[in-house]
């Protein structure tokens, strides 16, 4: 991520099984949807894509376009 300029701004379980198994979401910052969509298209993450797929049973994405604060 960091070649794309991504950074994680925060990871966090939802719900952990006695088996191990869980539900974590990553919250992902990149500057641009550009930079996000090359980063997801990087040929170097299909050398870990097995990996991936043994411990990543889905993926969904969400695209934020306004950021609130509530302070």
């Amino acid at each position: 991520m960091h070649k794309y300029q991504g950074r994680i701004l925060s990871a966090f379980e939802t719900v952990r099984e006695t088996d191990g198994s869980g539900e974590e979401i990553h919250v992902l910052e990149f500057p641009s949807e550009s930079l996000f969509t090359d980063y997801r298209a990087d040929k170097s993450l299909e050398d870990l894509a097995n990996l991936r797929n043994q411990a990543i049973s889905n993926t969904e994405v969400e695209i934020s376009l306004k950021t609130k604060s509530y302070t």
